[in-house]
């Protein structure tokens, strides 16, 4: 079996799959490429299911601490320090509520809805962040072609 040597041509920063032969000037990858690594660090894209994963902890830690806080501290389901807990519990989360089978549907309610926020977060702001990127290279492509007709006169 042999090794293959990668070619001497390519850059320095040259990372497999970032900068493929069907990639053209304007997409986020090739212009993220030559941006000073701050920069580059700033337009980075997040990873949705990871993004998602930590939201739907988050979420489930948060409605399993607000239920058990006030299933611990309230004998009465509907106490005027829980209603909020009653009330989401009544409305949007079945099940939930403060009470020990409310913390237990907190976990369960609270991680699905916690990842779905997160991973559409995740894509949302990775499409903006790139749609500006693009809009930005475009912009000063125009200006530098402006300038080179101006100075042609």
């Amino acid at each position: 079996m042999t090794r293959r040597t990668p070619p001497a041509a390519l850059p320095r920063d040259y990372h497999p799959g970032e900068m493929d032969a069907h990639d053209n000037e304007s997409t986020p990858v090739r212009i993220a490429g030559s941006l000073p690594p701050a920069m580059r660090r700033a337009v980075a894209p997040l990873v949705p299911w990871a993004f998602g994963c930590g939201m739907g902890v988050l979420f489930a830690v948060v409605l399993v601490a607000l239920a058990g806080f006030h299933a611990i501290t309230e004998d009465s389901g509907a106490g005027k320090n829980s209603i909020l807990v009653w009330l989401l519990g009544r409305n949007f989360l079945i099940g939930y509520g403060p009470t020990p089978l409310g913390v237990v549907m907190g976990a369960v309610w609270g991680f699905p809805l916690g990842f779905l926020f997160g991973w559409l977060a995740a894509v949302a702001r990775n499409g903006l962040v790139a749609l500006s990127v693009i809009l930005t290279a475009s912009r000063e492509r125009a200006r530098a072609a402006r300038t080179l007709l101006d100075d042609l006169n």
